[in-house]
Parts: C-alpha cells; sequence; structure tokens
C-alpha cells in the first residue's frame, strides 16, 4: 500500500488551532474544540492506519527500524532453550502474532463498527498523542530534523503502539517460560469444570494488556521463590542473557541457568496445583 499524501499545511493549522485553543479556552468554546481536533484526526487517520498495518516500522530510519525488532529479538533470545531444561524450548513468531495484536489494540483503544470491521477509528489513542505533547517541544524536534508536522505525529503515533507490541510480546512470552500449554496438558485429569479457564482469568490472561500484567502473573508464584531465582526470572523477562544475568548477580552463567530450570519446574508445580 502506497503512503497515503497529507497535506501538512493544514495538519499545522489545525494541530496549532487546537493546542492554543487548549491554552486559551476564552477563545474557543469546548464544542468548537471537538470539532477542530474530529477534522485533525480524520485528515491525520489515513497516515496513521497505514503507519501500523502491514510493516509496522515502515515510518522509521533503518536505524530505528532495526532498534526496533533487535530489541523483540533480544527479548526473545534471552528465554530460549538451555541444556539444563528443555521445556523453555520455544520460538516466537513475531508476523503471525501481529494480525491478533493489532485487531486487540483497535478493541481496546479504538472503535470499530461490528457490521463493518474494516470501518474503524483510532481517534482514542490519537486524542491522547495530542494531549500530551506539547507545541514547543514539536517545534523543536520539527527545526532539529527537519520534518513535517504529519510526519511527526505518525512517528510518535506508531512509537504508542510498539510500546503496546512490546508488552504483548513480553506477556506472550511470560506465559511460555510458564509454560502454560503444559500446564493444561498436566492439569485436563482435573474434572472441575473450566478449572483451567478460571486460573488465567484469575492471573489477567484473558484480559488485553495492560502496563502490569507481567507483575500480576509473577506476584502470585513469589512465595514459592527464592530471592535469587525471581532475580534471575525478573532479568530474564526484562530481556538480559545469562552471561549478563551472570555479571549483574555475580554468579557463572551456568549458575543462572540452573536457576531458571529450578524455579521453572518450581512454577509449574505450583500452578498446576493452584488449577
Amino acid at each position: 500500500m502506497k503512503k497515503p499524501y497529507i497535506n501538512d499545511k493544514k495538519v499545522k493549522s489545525l494541530l496549532y488551532m487546537y493546542k492554543l485553543g487548549q491554552e486559551d479556552k476564552s477563545n474557543l468554546n469546548k464544542h468548537h474544540q471537538n470539532e477542530i481536533f474530529v477534522n485533525l484526526y480524520y485528515l491525520m487517520e489515513p497516515l496513521l492506519k497505514w503507519t501500523i498495518t502491514g510493516d509496522i516500522t515502515k515510518i522509521y530510519s533503518p536505524k530505528i527500524r532495526k532498534q526496533r525488532y533487535s530489541k523483540l529479538i533480544e527479548l526473545q533470545d534471552s528465554l530460549l532453550c538451555n541444556h539444563y531444561d528443555k521445556s523453555f524450548k520455544f520460538k516466537f513468531d513475531f508476523t503471525s502474532v501481529y494480525g491478533r495484536y493489532f485487531n486487540d489494540y483497535i478493541q481496546l483503544y479504538g472503535y470499530t463498527d461490528d457490521s463493518k470491521p474494516w470501518n474503524y477509528t483510532l481517534i482514542y489513542p490519537f486524542w491522547e498523542l495530542v494531549n500530551k505533547i506539547s507545541l514547543d517541544k514539536i517545534e523543536k524536534t520539527l527545526e532539529k530534523f527537519n520534518n513535517q508536522y504529519s510526519y511527526y505525529l505518525a512517528v510518535k503515533f506508531c512509537d504508542q503502539y510498539w510500546d503496546y507490541i512490546y508488552k504483548c510480546v513480553k506477556r506472550d512470552l511470560t506465559l511460555q517460560i510458564l509454560s502454560i500449554d503444559r500446564i493444561k496438558y498436566e492439569c485436563s485429569s482435573d474434572e472441575t469444570t473450566n478449572s483451567f479457564d478460571k486460573f488465567q482469568y484469575k492471573h489477567n490472561m484473558y484480559t488485553l494488556i495492560d502496563a502490569d500484567g507481567t507483575d500480576d502473573i509473577f506476584s502470585s508464584i513469589k512465595g514459592i521463590l527464592t530471592e535469587k531465582e525471581q532475580q534471575v526470572l525478573n532479568l530474564l523477562i526484562d530481556g538480559y542473557t545469562h552471561i549478563e544475568i551472570a555479571q549483574i548477580l555475580n554468579i557463572t552463567p551456568e549458575y543462572s541457568r540452573q536457576i531458571k530450570a529450578r524455579a521453572g519446574k518450581k512454577i509449574r508445580s505450583h500452578l498446576c496445583r493452584m488449577t
């Protein structure tokens, strides 16, 4: 899909009217203020949708694009299998899950017409973005990089979406660490109706992503882990490798792997009993 053309002069004009209207409410009533923002959004909407669909790094420079993907790859690599516990082995397929993440993002932050699922709007996250940044910051950034107003807003919008993507990936990798599929298999003999579903609801695994999702999952198992096991798992989730963890905790990489394997067995046993 070709990048949409956006009239940058109109974007600048509407953006200034809206932001200056916020600073001096005597000039604009609430209704007029909202109209200006809605016009700004629909002017920007084709570019915003183009930005976060398909290749969601296309708005970035090659350097930033590489950094974005590298962060995801590093998170995955830090959780790949080791010689001590083969059950942690997995390979996260980023391309196959972007569609689901995108649909969840629309459901969580946007609005879609059930009768016309292609007709969706992301006006709320755009409103959050525009209200969060100041004109002064926008002007300084554009002066520094000689960019357009529409490009700046699109990049910042994509930054918000990438933060969401990273949280989703982090959540799903956490579920992999907890070996939820294996727990479900091991607990299949349990006759309790919907026991595993109740467990997932209890730990926010069916709810849409939030900033504290990973912390919520780990808070339920802290009591069974030693301080060292918690430290190793938390560092792994934050994207550190075993070599880096060894340097941080003053242990060997091999011992870090052993701690991870031991913690994983404790977690699976504990969660199986809970269900």
